[in-house]
């Protein structure tokens, strides 16, 4: 059986809010899929966006300072 990881459900559950306009869903969604893998930055973005867009622009720009961090502290060698 091949089952979507659950980070990756919970994305998809937030991109389907977020199509709707349900930004308050699309958020919670986002929020746990970063709590179930704290080093993929898609939810990060994703969330970043949602947030944005239900007008919550400060936690949205502090989101992705959130995600270059944990790029930034990946990426080093």
């Amino acid at each position: 059986k091949n089952a979507i990881p659950p980070v990756e459900a919970a994305n998809l559950v937030g991109i389907a809010y977020a199509t709707e306009g349900n930004f308050k869903g699309a958020i919670e969604s986002f929020e746990k899929a970063r709590s179930l893998d704290e080093k993929e930055i898609a939810g990060d973005l994703n969330l970043a966006s949602a947030q944005y867009a239900s007008g919550a622009k400060e936690a949205a720009f502090a989101t992705i300072d959130s995600a270059i961090s944990k790029t930034e502290k990946t990426s080093r060698v």
